[in-house]
Formats: C-alpha cells, sequence, structure tokens
C-alpha cells in the first residue's frame, strides 16, 4: 500500500512547490516579479542570448508555458527577441537593462529562501541530500533511457514486421 504521507515523489514534488512559491511570494515582493521571470533572468544571467527551447529545457518548463512568460517579460520591458542570424524563424531572448539591474536582486531572494528553507538542517545533513538526490535521479534517468531504448527496438521490429505482413 501506497504511503502518501511518506512518499518520496510527494515529498520532493511538495519541497519544490513550497520552494517555489516562497520564491515567488520574495520576487513580487521585492522585485514585482514572478518566479519563472525570476527563472528567465537567471538563465539569461548565465547565458545570453538562448532560444525559447534552450531556456524551457534549462527550466524544465513546457515550450508552451514559457511563451506566454517571455511575452508578458517582452511587454514589460525586461527582455527582447532578436532574430537569429543563422535561423530567422528562431529568435534569441536577450535581458535589457533594465532586468539586468535586476539580477542581483533576484540571485538575493533565491538565497534568501535557500536560506529559509535549510534552516535547522545541519551542513552534513545537507550534503546527503544532495548526494541521496543526484543518485535518485541518476536511477530514475537510468530507467528512463532503458525504456526508451526499448520502446524504440519494440516500435522498430513492429515497424518491420507490418512491412513483412504488408508484402504478403
Amino acid at each position: 500500500m501506497l504511503d502518501v504521507d511518506n512518499s518520496l515523489g510527494i515529498l520532493i514534488k511538495l519541497t519544490g512547490k513550497s520552494f517555489e512559491k516562497a520564491v515567488d511570494i520574495e520576487l513580487k515582493e521585492k522585485c514585482g516579479l514572478t518566479a519563472g521571470q525570476g527563472k528567465i533572468i537567471i538563465a539569461l544571467a548565465l547565458q545570453e542570448g538562448q532560444s525559447q527551447k534552450e531556456i524551457s529545457n534549462a527550466m524544465f518548463l513546457d515550450g508552451s508555458t514559457l511563451v506566454p512568460i517571455i511575452d508578458k517579460m517582452e511587454n514589460n520591458g525586461f527582455v527582447v527577441r532578436k532574430s537569429n542570424p543563422k535561423d530567422r524563424r528562431n529568435h534569441k531572448i536577450y535581458l535589457t537593462q533594465k532586468s539586468k539591474a535586476l539580477i542581483d536582486l533576484v540571485a538575493r531572494c533565491v538565497l534568501d529562501i535557500r536560506r529559509v528553507a535549510t534552516q535547522n538542517i545541519s551542513e552534513t545533513q545537507l550534503n546527503i541530500t544532495k548526494k541521496v538526490l543526484k543518485q535518485l535521479t541518476a536511477n530514475t534517468e537510468q530507467h528512463i533511457e532503458k525504456k526508451s531504448n526499448q520502446i524504440k527496438v519494440t516500435s522498430k521490429s513492429q515497424r518491420i514486421s507490418r512491412r513483412r505482413q504488408n508484402a504478403k
């Protein structure tokens, strides 16, 4: 029987959601930004001129979720889209001076929430937690890779089988 109160997946999800909500509140209060907007500013501060797809991958967001956030940020003067000279259909996103002025404050807000979230937790406990979370990620990524390869092999063999049947 699944123990929902102690489910590792649910606990990880709740922790992430709580952290994001706390950052969202802090950013709204101090910067007038949402957590999503703050993430975009940090992502672009780390590497200017990313495509929407690159930003969505870095932020673990679906592209359709990211587009309205970037649209709003562009309308509010926080980012600009510029055509990619190599592919005009693909735009690169850049910070404006307005958002560059907020980078340190956004980072400070995130660090403040990290400090709140980790209070009363020893450095040793945090290091163990990080190590365990990294191993959980590695284990599940390995499983995903294995299953993805099995699905590819299965679908390829199914296509071959169908072709053989159609050829008869």
